[in-house]
């Protein structure tokens, strides 16, 4: 299914932060609809909400460069080939 691939991460595992942005716009958006159904007037999402949203936000940013910061030395490691030093002859 796309919804499962969209929470994916690049290494194939379930992104929390992801989970926990959808959960937060299905709750925007379910809060939004109930309301404006409840009062029969267009309510929009409350800037708490919204808020919070930013914050997620900016918290998949941040994740999203510590994991490419942390990706950089494993990359490093697998480029350098090992070659073992040549022993010199002994004398007998």
């Amino acid at each position: 299914m796309k919804i499962f691939e969209f929470l994916e991460d690049t290494n194939g595992k379930i992104s929390a932060i992801r989970v926990a942005l959808l959960v937060w716009l299905v709750t925007i958006c379910f809060n939004s609809v109930y309301l404006t159904v409840m009062t029969q007037k267009l309510v929009g999402a409350d800037p708490s909400m919204i808020t919070g949203l930013g914050i997620l936000l900016g918290g998949k940013v941040i994740q999203g460069y510590t994991d490419s910061k942390q990706a950089e030395p494993d990359s490093v490691a697998k480029s350098v080939t090992y070659q073992p030093v040549p022993t010199p002859p002994k004398n007998i």
